[in-house]
C-alpha cells in the first residue's frame, strides 16, 4: 500500500484510466470534502476489482475525515440481478476523527468481500469481526447502513446507479442483538440511542 497525491495522477499503472480516475475523485470532492493529502491509499496487487481507499478532509461542515473506496462499484457484486433487493455496484465509506492505517485496511477488506467470499453488500449486513479493531477498543464488528449522503446522488458506473454505503463499528453485544433482530433493527437501534456514525473506539455499547 502507497499513499498518492491524486491516483488519476499515477500514470505508471497501466490498469488505471486517468480520465475516469479523475471523474471519480472530483466526483468525491465537490460531493462531499476536499481530498486529504496524501489523497489516497494505493494498493498495488492483482485485485479484480482493484480497490483503492481515498481520504477526504474535515470541513467545518463535517468536522470529522471521510475514508471512500473508489473501484468497488466497478464490477457488479457478483450474482446480484437487477431488481433483487441488493445494490449491484456499491461504494464503501467510514467516517472518523482521523484517516489510520487500520481504518483503511477495514474498509478495503470489507470491500473485497463481495469478490473473494461471495458476500453481498447492503443495509443491515453485518460483517463479524476475529478482534477489537484496535487493542483497548469495544469495537469489533462491521454493520452497513446507507451513507445518507445526498451530494453522492447520481454517480453511476457504465450506466448504473451506485449505492454508497456507510460502515459503522459495532461491539460485541450490539453485533449479538443484532444477529438475533437483524441488522437493520441495529441500525434503527443505534440511531434511537443517537449514537454518532463517526467512529469513536471506546464508545459504550448500548446494549
Amino acid at each position: 500500500m502507497r499513499k498518492n497525491r491524486h491516483l488519476a495522477d499515477d500514470v505508471s499503472d497501466p490498469s488505471l484510466d486517468a480520465r475516469w480516475l479523475l471523474r471519480r475523485e472530483r466526483f468525491y470532492e465537490h460531493g462531499l470534502a476536499p481530498m486529504r493529502q496524501p489523497a489516497v491509499y494505493h494498493f498495488d496487487d492483482d485485485h479484480d476489482p482493484h480497490i483503492d481507499v481515498y481520504a477526504l478532509a474535515r470541513t467545518p461542515q463535517r468536522p470529522f475525515e471521510t475514508l471512500i473506496t473508489g473501484g468497488l462499484a466497478d464490477r457488479p457484486q457478483p450474482g446480484v440481478r437487477a431488481g433483487e433487493g441488493f445494490p449491484r455496484r456499491v461504494e464503501l465509506l467510514l467516517r472518523t476523527p482521523a484517516a489510520e492505517e487500520w481504518a483503511v485496511l477495514i474498509l478495503r477488506e470489507i470491500a473485497s468481500l463481495p469478490f473473494a467470499f461471495d458476500l453481498r453488500l447492503a443495509p443491515g449486513v453485518i460483517i463479524r469481526g476475529s478482534r477489537a479493531v484496535r487493542p483497548g477498543s469495544t469495537l469489533c464488528h462491521g454493520l452497513l447502513g446507507p451513507a445518507g449522503e445526498p451530494g453522492l446522488d447520481g454517480f453511476t458506473v457504465d450506466g448504473e446507479p451506485v449505492a454508497f454505503l456507510l460502515l459503522e463499528l459495532v461491539t460485541e453485544a450490539e453485533l449479538v442483538r443484532g444477529v438475533r433482530e437483524g441488522g437493520l433493527a441495529l441500525l434503527a437501534a443505534l440511531r434511537e440511542h443517537k449514537v454518532d456514525p463517526v467512529v469513536d473506539l471506546h464508545r459504550a455499547s448500548i446494549f
